[in-house]
């Protein structure tokens, strides 16, 4: 009887550490190399509303602000709206070298077409965001 329950316990223990490690949450380097392919993506896909989506605070304002100067974007348009174009065109991108320091972060990121350079990012409201404000702050935290 011991045995037996000793074995459920066993049992229980492997299942509970298997869910856990099957269910976790992504890391933010996780969340980085997806913000870095969705943002190379939308870039190359023309699609404003995403990259405008990607930015940071002060980045994204501006980004609005320039595409409603250049009538890019109707007033009143939200960022979630659908753009871009219907050419089909993918972009396969590798995003390496992730590097966190607080609430700042890097990635080299390699995308085909469109060439190779160092995205960086700040962390706002639990999302990483691309911004290049971002850099100075990166370069200071060592």
């Amino acid at each position: 009887m011991v045995i037996l329950a000793a074995i459920a316990v066993i049992a229980a223990v492997a299942v509970t550490a298997t869910l856990l490690l099957w269910h976790r949450d992504p890391s933010d380097s996780d969340r980085i190399t997806a913000a870095a392919q969705k943002y190379v993506a939308a870039v190359g896909n023309g699609d404003n509303a995403t990259v405008v989506s990607l930015l940071c605070g002060p980045e994204a304002d501006a980004q609005r602000d320039d595409a409603l100067q250049e009538n890019l974007v109707p007033e009143g348009a939200g960022s979630d709206s659908e753009t871009g174009n219907d050419n089909g065109s993918r972009h396969r991108v590798t995003v390496q070298n992730v590097q966190i320091r607080g609430q700042v972060a890097s990635a080299r990121v390699v995308s085909t077409p469109g060439g190779e350079g160092t995205l960086f990012f700040r962390e706002e409201d639990k999302s990483w965001k691309v911004c290049d404000e971002a850099a100075e702050e990166f370069g200071q935290q060592r």
